[in-house]
């Protein structure tokens, strides 16, 4: 861990596997605390590994700080609870990083939230893909 981002906090969505999960890594090992969130609070695909827990696991045995945030961001009253969240637990926020994204195989059903994905989506995948984008970054706005 270096200190080049020490006193920093970052906000990074999408953060429980992939790219999102590495992006909170690396802040982490420059000494940025990192509230780590996504959907994903327990694997629910076995395509999909990876979970907001493991990630700040991994932080935290390597000497960082950070805190699991479960929120979708296509529902505004996530949007505003994790950013509410995350700067009470570790201070303002100086770094934002929507890195979020439509999961392929699918989500967990609303009414199974850790039991099986949902069954396949009756429309093309990319409104909700474009839904995401916009709502985003534009709703995630740390004053």
């Amino acid at each position: 861990m270096t200190a080049r981002l020490a006193g920093r906090v970052a906000i990074v969505t999408g953060a429980s596997r992939g790219l999102g999960r590495a992006t909170a890594l690396a802040l982490a090992a420059e000494g940025a605390a990192v509230a780590v969130v996504a959907r994903t609070e327990e694997q629910w695909d076995q395509r999909l590994p990876g979970t907001i827990g493991e990630t700040v696991a991994a932080i935290e045995e390597a000497g960082g700080q950070a805190v699991a945030i479960r929120a979708d961001l296509l529902v505004r009253d996530d949007i505003a609870r994790l950013v509410t969240e995350a700067r009470a637990t570790l201070g303002p926020i100086t770094i934002l990083v929507n890195n979020a994204a439509f999961t392929a195989p699918g989500r967990p059903h609303p009414a199974h939230p850790t039991g099986s994905p949902a069954p396949r989506l009756p429309m093309p995948r990319w409104p909700l893909r474009r839904r995401r984008t916009p709502s985003g970054p534009d709703s995630c706005r740390c004053p």
